[in-house]
């Protein structure tokens, strides 16, 4: 989430930004229900003020009647002005969580994936000679994947996965937890990539598998109709599943209401192995939609740096992931 003060600083920017990332938000609107909210932070604080001053104004004897009725409208007007500013901060939050991060300036301006520019090609596409099959397609052949079994037990679109797909899984999984954790193959990807950057290797990290609601309304971009109805947890209401599309969020709280030193903690890489969930609607009888949530085991890279060396971190964490592609013989 953007902070505001920069928004105020950009305005004309981030609305730019957001018109090339396709979303209808309005800044100029945001920008009004900040100062309108600022303005009644000023009034509360004014009339807060007040109220201990007519507190304060009878020495700990009995007050006045014109104290007593003095009180009571400012009593009536801080509770006017609370409840605007209850209603202002709702609509300027839901207004701000709309507003996308900005893009890197050489990243260029397009409508869909069909205008991506390809900057680099790895390898040569394979031409085979006879109708490839899916890897859905394969693994049902071979006794790995039973949809129809799993379609019974939890719905469509999930799966149980078995045999040696289960032990190819976790055996990518501890190839990469081996490749990321280990600091003189992550000096080598740099150093092959051309970049100058920490050689310190990622620590493998298994974050929980839930998180409480403030991380949400802190982090997302979920409306918390959405969170509750789609990921919240019945059982427990203040806890919700993680949405594949907040998955970057997850590494985030770790951190969260923690003053960092920045000498200790600059440079510091963490390998997330999460499991997400993804929403979708699904129909039912061709007529009604109903949402569903499907899991997903994702790998998040987190690094903790400068502005200044975010775009070489990024190329750093793609030269990891093409060194991985390339070992698996992927690519």
């Amino acid at each position: 989430m953007l902070d505001i003060r920069y928004i105020r600083d950009n305005a004309d920017a981030v609305q730019l930004n957001a018109q090339n990332k396709g979303y209808d938000v309005d800044i100029k609107k945001l920008l009004d229900l900040d100062s309108e909210r600022r303005q009644k932070l000023i009034e509360v604080d004014e009339f807060r003020a007040k109220r201990n001053e007519n507190i304060s104004s009878a020495n700990g004897s009995r007050p006045t009647e014109d104290s007593i009725a003095q009180g009571k409208v400012i009593k009536e007007k801080l509770g006017e002005i609370e409840l605007q500013l209850k209603t202002l901060n709702s609509d300027y939050m839901s207004l701000l969580k709309q507003v996308p991060n900005m893009s890197s300036p050489d990243v260029p301006v397009g409508k869909s994936e069909d205008e991506n520019v390809v900057v680099k090609t790895i390898g040569d596409i394979p031409k085979f000679d006879f109708v490839a099959l899916n890897h859905s397609e394969i693994a049902t052949k071979r006794g790995w994947l039973d949809k129809e079994r799993a379609a019974k037990v939890t719905g469509s679109r999930f799966a149980y996965v078995m045999g040696d797909l289960v032990k190819l899984q976790f055996a990518v999984i501890q190839f990469v937890i081996n490749t990321l954790s280990d600091e003189d193959k992550i000096t080598e990807i740099a150093n092959n990539a051309g970049l100058k950057v920490s050689s310190r290797p990622f620590i493998p990290v298994l974050p929980p598998l839930m998180i409480r609601t403030e991380m949400y309304d802190a982090m997302d971009r979920l409306e918390p109709k959405d969170r509750v109805t789609i990921y919240g947890c019945r059982v427990v209401p203040s806890m919700c599943l993680v949405a594949c599309i907040q998955v970057k969020y997850l590494t985030k709280p770790i951190y969260h209401f923690v003053i960092l030193d920045m000498l200790q903690v600059l440079g510091v890489k963490q390998a997330h192995m999460v499991r997400t969930w993804k929403a979708y609607l699904g129909c039912i009888n061709s007529i009604n939609l109903k949402w569903k949530v499907l899991q997903l085991p994702t790998m998040v890279l987190m690094n903790i740096c400068y502005l200044s060396l975010y775009k070489s971190i990024c190329c750093h964490n793609l030269a990891c992931l093409t060194k991985l592609l390339k070992n698996a013989q992927l690519i």
